[in-house]
């Protein structure tokens, strides 16, 4: 499965929300410890992130 199936899936299995943090805005894929590829909800590629520290949990 790739990974935009994977997003719409979870979002969907969801209702685009989680208990802790709330409303889905994006996925991010860690590709290491400080490099993310971040998706929209519904599966697109967005950006690449390399903030340093990334909160996983942080909007996009």
């Amino acid at each position: 499965m790739a990974i935009a199936e994977k997003i719409v899936t979870h979002y969907s299995m969801t209702g685009g929300s989680l208990p802790i943090s709330g409303d889905i805005a994006c996925y991010k894929y860690f590709t290491s410890a400080d490099i993310a590829e971040v998706f929209s909800i519904s599966g697109e590629f967005i950006k690449i992130s390399n903030e340093p520290n990334p909160d996983a949990a942080t909007a996009c």
